[in-house]
């Protein structure tokens, strides 16, 4: 555990949160593993109000958020208004409203 990196730069808290994630228990119980996962997801986050002068792209850490997303063909687009100060906890999947899919932009040729 003393060789993960201890800063807040992005790549610190990639590394440690990729060797928390692959360390946390693997388990069918699904209170247990959503705990954990949180606990991995807190344990790299930046905490709010935290700045590192000569660093603006370090900002704090505002969402949390574990999914288990449903990903088949011919379900519905569904996404979270998350304007007007809106708070979601627990499970929050009955808020997610019906939405038009993102339009891509063609890829270039160049």
């Amino acid at each position: 555990m003393t060789m993960l990196p201890g800063t807040n730069r992005a790549a610190d808290r990639f590394v440690r949160a990729s060797f928390y994630i692959n360390a946390i228990p693997k388990t069918d119980n699904t209170r247990q593993a959503v705990a954990s996962v949180f606990g991995v997801i807190r344990g790299v986050s930046v905490p709010l109000g935290i700045s590192t002068p000569g660093q603006p792209n370090i900002s704090s850490t505002l969402w949390r958020t574990v999914a288990d997303l449903d990903f088949r063909k011919g379900l519905p687009v569904k996404r979270f208004e998350l304007v007007g100060g809106k708070t979601y906890s627990g499970n929050a999947a009955a808020q997610f409203k019906s939405a038009e899919p993102f339009k891509f932009m063609p890829a270039s040729g160049d």
